[in-house]
């Protein structure tokens, strides 16, 4: 994926006895009588719907995100004629219905441009390096006329060759010329920009207009396979309409530190371009993430930069009323040579080319997108990992200031808010590897007040939000309303493993006044307790380390919200934590998995079992994480309280590892040993 996205992980909360006092101090909750404390000021209270089915891939959703969402409302000129609002991205799905990688919402679902029957397509036969891991469009521009021009990592629509840029005219994805170069995996087109302010309707003959492509390209091409006539355009390249062919800007040249220089971000103010990356130079000329390009034909820095190499510009937007530049990114503060000034977020002013602070109490700035209110003077901010107003946030910030829409100001002061919907800060979602499934990658405010958000998250508030959610600001609920907590879950069940015993369970039917947070599970006797994480509100398993082998326990489990901690389940089933091991295995022939097959031993103790129980072998290839229920030839528990088992297995099994462990029942589960092939 390209390095604008960044990756959180999390984990599952295994604790013992030992760690309940630290962990009830964590999470302490309202008293028995209900009632709520006040909160906090800097919270923007609200309601979150998803549109529709939400955005998706089908059958692997760590691919899916939402890069793009655009539609005319952004435009004060433009925003009387109604239109859809579309989105972009990796998606391919919304529900049951295909729409590869750019769609429109009708306001009632989640459709594909209309009259499109094939989207954006990865094609069999690619025109670049093998970019990014997942083919998408990653930036979008809407034209007055109502075309599309989209940029990505991607290859055609309906058999007409793209090579990751297209325009949409309205019936049909068209080809930009000959497309872009991309030649380093990771890179894509990151941004696209129209040449036309809009605002004042400078420019009405849209058709004319200079599209700008912003990415980690490096060329221009006039052949479709990016042959030796390529012209060098290193991150920025502009497309002339009049006669469908992609130049460099200026000398088109960036330099940086980072191991990937690209640009992320662009936008347009009165004949003059502005870029965002990660870059130090750009045309030989010194400039620090950010630069300009103006009517005359060079480029420019704007002051003394935003910073560090080590950091990156990802958002520009210009204000509606005032066409001053807000840029966005990981930079921290000071920056622009601005004290005071809040990490991730500076206003460049269009009157005096001065950079100015914006807002105050943002501690951390992962800023990948901004967004202004019709009236201009709510500014919206999207992000991930770090991106916090004191120490809340969850990838989404607000900030209202008169100074935003005066044209006068110079600073805009202002505290900013998170956004909070019945007791669930900003938008989350699991983490798969690598991929954390909850960052904010486009803001689209709303005439109407309300936000579009899209990202990669799974829920917004307390609603399932699949990679799309939109906001709707409110009054503060009543603090002195009750509060209750949750039932009871339900469907618990114990399974002893090796030492081990892992508790699952449903969440309760009822939720009480807000979403559960937490679970408790509670083992009988003992009094040992296992509580999963805030950070992960829907998981319904716990494992107990620490339980002593051979002991029968059952376990309850009840749920925490802000009412505190709700009704008790009834008892699971009984488990044991077992002390059923594999002892020794080793396998005969030298070359296992190498030549003619092999045969592999284990053998081990069982207590507390009776001679002639039956035992069931499992088997896991590779490490795959999948275990196969061997069905026969199990081994039995002997009159010594041991077991012994072999298995031969043939040479299609050649160069393969192999892991094996042993269940009684359901609910008792030997430790697993690992057989690997000869080097």
């Amino acid at each position: 994926m390209p390095s604008r996205r960044p990756a959180l992980t999390r984990g599952v909360a295994v604790l013992g006895a030992s760690a309940l006092a630290l962990t009830t101090i964590a999470l302490a909750v309202p008293s028995a009588s209900g009632a709520a404390s006040l909160q906090p000021r800097g919270i923007q209270y609200g309601d979150w719907v998803q549109p529709g089915s939400g955005l998706a891939v089908s059958g692997d959703d760590t691919m899916s995100q939402v890069y793009q969402l655009t539609s005319r409302s952004q435009f004060p000129d433009l925003a009387s004629v109604p239109g859809p609002t579309y989105a972009a991205g990796t998606f391919v799905t919304s529900g049951v219905t295909t729409i590869n990688r750019v769609g429109q919402w009708n306001g009632t679902a989640w459709t594909p441009l209309t009259g499109d029957t094939h989207g954006i397509e990865a094609g069999a036969t690619r025109s670049v390096v093998n970019g990014a891991t997942v083919p998408g469009v990653y930036g979008m521009v809407l034209s007055g006329d109502d075309s599309l021009f989209a940029g990505g990592e991607f290859d055609a629509s309906n058999a007409t060759t793209l090579n990751n840029v297209g325009r949409w005219n309205g019936t049909s994805w068209l080809a930009m010329g000959a497309g872009l170069r991309i030649t380093t995996a990771g890179d894509v087109v990151q941004d696209m920009v129209m040449g036309n302010d809009f605002i004042g309707m400078d420019d009405t003959n849209y058709a004319d207009d200079t599209v700008y492509a912003i990415g980690g390209f490096v060329g221009t091409c006039n052949d479709a396979g990016c042959g030796s006539t390529a012209r060098t355009a290193k991150g920025i390249a502009q497309y002339s309409q009049a006669d469908d062919t992609w130049y460099p800007v200026g000398s088109g040249t960036l330099t940086g530190l980072q191991s990937s220089t690209q640009m992320f971000a662009g936008a347009y103010i009165d004949d003059t371009l502005y870029v965002g990356g990660n870059f130090t130079t750009i045309g030989g000329v010194s400039a620090s993430l950010v630069a300009q390009h103006t009517a005359a034909g060079g480029w420019e820095p704007l002051g003394a930069g935003l910073g560090s190499t080590a950091t990156s510009v990802y958002a520009m937007a210009v204000h509606p009323t005032t066409k001053d530049l807000y840029v966005g990114g990981t930079f921290g503060q000071p920056v622009g040579g601005v004290a005071g000034s809040t990490p991730g977020i500076i206003k460049w002013d269009y009157t005096d080319d001065t950079w100015y602070a914006v807002g105050t109490g943002l501690t951390s700035g992962n800023i990948d997108d901004i967004g202004f209110s019709a009236d201009g003077t709510t500014m919206w901010l999207g992000g991930w990992n770090g991106f916090a107003a004191g120490t809340q946030s969850n990838h989404v910030l607000k900030l209202t200031s008169s100074d935003l829409a005066d044209p006068a100001a110079q600073a805009v002061s202002g505290a900013w808010d998170y956004v909070q919907s019945a007791g669930v800060i900003g938008v989350t979602g699991p983490s798969n590897g690598s991929i954390n499934q909850s960052a904010v990658r486009a803001v689209l405010p709303q005439p109407n007040g309300s936000v579009m958000f899209g990202g990669n998250f799974h829920t917004a508030g307390p609603v399932n939000a699949g990679r799309v959610g939109v906001f709707t600001p409110g009054a503060a609920p009543d603090p002195y309303a009750p509060v209750y907590p949750p039932g009871a879950p339900t469907d618990v069940k114990a399974t002893g493993k090796w030492k081990t015993v892992q508790v699952n369970w449903k969440a309760p039917s009822y939720t009480g006044s807000y979403p559960i947070t937490n679970y408790l599970v509670t083992a009988n006797p003992g009094g040992q307790v296992c509580i999963t994480r805030l950070t992960d509100p829907d998981l319904t398993e716990c494992t107990f380390r620490s339980l002593t082998p051979g002991t029968v326990y059952t376990f309850t489990v009840q749920g925490l919200n802000g009412g505190g901690w709700g009704e008790r389940s009834a008892a699971s089933n009984p488990a044991t934590p077992q002390d059923i091991r594999i002892t020794s295995h080793s396998r005969k022939k030298n070359n296992f998995f190498q030549g003619g097959g092999s045969t592999v031993t284990a053998s081990g103790i069982v207590p507390g079992f009776a001679a002639g129980t039956q035992m069931t072998p499992w088997l896991m290839w590779n490490n795959s994480g999948t275990w196969e229920k061997v069905t026969s030839g199990g081994p039995k528990v002997g009159a010594d309280g041991k077991f012994s088992w072999q298995r031969k297995f043939s040479k299609k099994q050649n160069g393969q590892t192999l892991s094996v462990k042993f269940t009684i029942g359901e609910a008792n589960e030997s430790n697993s040993a690992t057989y690997g092939p000869v080097k």
